[in-house]
C-alpha cells in the first residue's frame, strides 16, 4: 500500500511538472524544456500503473484532481503566473471536493 500511494505521489508531481515543463516550452521555445515535458508523462503514465496495482482506480482518478492545484502553485511559482480570487475560489472548491471524496 505505502509503495502505490508513492506511486501516486509520483504520478501527480510528475504530471504536474509535465504539464508547467510544457507550458514553459510554449512561452520560451527551448527544445529541452519539451523534452523533460515529455518524459515527465511517460513517468507519470507508469506511475500511474503502478498506483493502480494497490489502490482503487476511484482513488487514484479523484487524486488526479490534485494536479489542477499543483499546476496553479507552480505556474505562479515558476512562471510567475497571476492568481486570481477565482482561480483561489476554484482551487479551494476542488481541494475540498477531494476531501469530501476521501472521507
Amino acid at each position: 500500500m505505502s509503495g502505490s500511494l508513492a506511486a501516486l505521489a509520483g504520478a501527480l508531481i510528475s504530471t504536474a511538472l509535465a504539464q508547467v515543463s510544457y507550458k514553459a516550452y510554449f512561452r520560451d521555445r527551448r527544445l529541452p524544456l519539451l523534452v523533460l515535458a515529455l518524459g515527465l508523462f511517460v513517468s507519470a503514465a507508469a506511475c500511474s500503473y503502478l498506483a493502480l496495482r494497490g489502490l482503487t482506480l476511484g482513488v487514484v482518478y479523484m487524486s488526479t484532481a490534485l494536479t489542477h492545484v499543483m499546476v496553479a502553485a507552480l505556474s505562479w511559482r515558476l512562471l510567475g503566473e497571476r492568481l486570481t480570487r477565482d482561480h483561489g475560489i476554484g482551487l479551494a472548491l476542488i481541494t475540498a471536493g477531494i476531501v469530501m471524496y476521501a472521507a
